[in-house]
């Protein structure tokens, strides 16, 4: 989910003059990616992910520290002009083979730059079994929405080890 804020400036008048600045912040409903990202080392990618209610069978695997894979969204439903401050990653996970020590961490990726999570996670699902939502947020320098703005979501494989998440 992205946020954006929209700035204003009421006068009310009630016996005497009072300024209040109202700040008004609004979450847009959650985004699917839908297409390709700039990165794509990971194995999978679009393909294998559909862009419908998460699935475990949809998936990208990693298994090389440091690869990045990401997922372009549509901001059509973000009215121009908004300010996105903040994105949250919900992600669904497993871990591979069967063992539940793979770590990673989320990034999101705004006309080019990239923003990683402070954090890492760790696979919570193994084998067959999907992992319960995680969610990381990310904080992004103010960026004001217009119609040339990109966002892509996406994953880091942070373990040094070989197992894929």
């Amino acid at each position: 989910m992205k946020k954006y804020l929209f700035g204003g400036l009421s006068i009310f008048t009630v016996a005497m003059f009072l300024l209040t600045q109202n700040v008004l912040a609004a979450v847009t409903a959650t985004l699917i990616p839908n297409g390709q990202g700039f990165y794509v080392t990971w194995t999978g990618g679009d393909a294998t992910v559909d862009g419908d209610t998460p699935l475990c069978n949809d998936y990208v695997l990693g298994t090389t520290t440091g690869d990045r894979e990401s997922f372009s969204l549509d901001l059509s439903s973000i009215p121009d002009g908004s300010t996105i401050t903040s994105v949250s990653v919900d992600v669904w996970d497993r871990q591979v083979p069967s063992t539940t020590s793979g770590s990673y961490k989320t990034f999101i990726r705004v006309n080019g730059t990239d923003t990683d999570a402070v954090g890492e996670l760790s696979a919570n699902g193994s084998g067959a079994n999907c992992g319960t939502t995680q969610t990381q947020a990310i904080d992004v320098p103010d960026t004001v929405k217009s119609g040339a703005t990109t966002l892509e979501i996406g994953v880091l494989k942070t373990d040094t080890d070989t197992d894929g998440v």
